[in-house]
């Protein structure tokens, strides 16, 4: 009988930790007041101590917290390069809106990851070495890299990369 309270507990708490999160996305997009939006006139914001750019699509303040929110239009999967763009969106306007609590990468089915940052510095080190390449690529160094299609189609700088077949 004790093992059943156990499965009932754990049981429990996974349906209390969904519930609690799926309540946070939902404030947070519907309830959190938008403090830049990207609706496509919206100037790219610059961060001048990293130098980089980014127009990330939406800064909220939920609970007095400040979130870069990252939608994709896909209904499966968060990548890498998802997150990638949401810390590079948080350096950009982390000086503008006085820090950054948060990313949350969230791509319309209540699939969502959310990232907390411990500084500016930490954000930087996470995504310093993807900065780096996309800077070589930039300045048209070959960098060193598998070759997908379906990557580079969708890579911002494939008409400067030498690999790229979508030149």
């Amino acid at each position: 009988m004790p093992e059943l309270y156990i499965v009932l507990g754990i049981a429990l708490s996974y349906v209390f930790v969904r519930i609690k999160r799926r309540l946070f996305i939902y404030f947070l997009l519907n309830k959190g007041k938008v403090v830049y939006l990207d609706d496509g006139a919206s100037g790219v914001i610059r961060d001048t101590e990293y130098k980089v750019s980014a127009r990330p699509d939406r800064v909220a303040e939920y609970k007095g917290k400040s979130y870069v929110i990252e939608y994709k239009s896909r209904k499966k999967g968060i990548y890498g390069k998802d997150v990638i763009q949401g810390c590079v969106g948080a350096l950009a306007v982390w000086d503008k809106y006085g820090g950054v609590d948060g990313l949350v990468v969230y791509n319309g089915s209540y699939q969502f990851k959310r990232y907390s940052f411990a500084g500016k510095d930490a954000c930087y080190r996470r995504v310093k070495k993807a900065i780096l390449k996309a800077r070589r690529i930039k300045s048209g160094n070959i960098v060193k890299e598998r070759v997908e299609a379906s990557k580079c189609r969708v890579c911002p700088y494939n008409t400067h990369c030498k690999k790229s077949k979508h030149r």
